[in-house]
């Protein structure tokens, strides 16, 4: 909590607003429904440590909604993935326990990638890049001024649209993508 503290009060949240959030943040707790009954309270910490025990909890809430909605988790589909802080026995025996796939990073999910990092413009590149793949695809054809524009607006932006509903992309990215429009034109 003190990253979300610390960051709040540098660039210049009033304290009293940083206090109101904080208690937000640190007095959250979780229950879940089954079949419209509230189990016990959850209260989170930073992140679910890596332990047998932990993980037979998490498990046990799983098979609570498999039971519940009928639905079963799929062990050949699901995959876990530590922080870098935890040991590599516990790592072994959580996996052993849970048998499911250990992965290192998730580099996507569903189009996007998982951990942005430091760089946004780096992380979101591949939109430029699959824009002007588009481009350089409809380049060779003769379009008319209608087909252009028909173009540019029902594929060219449409590229980005599930990106930008998720992440606020950079401005220089957003400014570079729009050149490649424009140019199109």
């Amino acid at each position: 909590m003190a990253f979300l503290e610390g960051n709040a009060i540098k660039v210049g949240v009033r304290s009293l607003i940083t206090g109101l959030l904080m208690k937000c943040v640190e007095t959250v707790n979780f229950s879940v429904l089954v079949n419209g009954k509230a189990g016990r309270n959850i209260r989170p910490t930073r992140g679910i440590r890596a332990k047998v025990k932990e993980w037979r909890r998490i498990y046990g809430v799983l098979q609570l909604y498999e039971s519940a909605s009928g639905q079963a988790l799929n062990k050949e589909k699901t995959s876990i993935m530590f922080s870098n802080n935890t040991s590599s026995d516990d790592r072994r025996r959580v996996n052993q326990e849970a048998g499911v796939v250990m992965c290192d990073s998730y580099e996507r999910y569903l189009g996007l990638p998982a951990f942005v990092g430091r760089s946004k413009y780096n992380a979101f590149q591949s939109i430029k890049e699959r824009i002007w793949l588009k481009i350089q695809n409809w380049k060779t054809s003769f379009l008319s001024k209608a087909g252009k524009e028909i173009m540019i607006k029902a594929v060219l932006q449409a590229v980005p649209t599930y990106t930008i509903g998720v992440f606020l992309l950079p401005k220089r990215l957003c400014t570079e993508i729009e050149g490649l429009l424009s140019r199109f034109w």
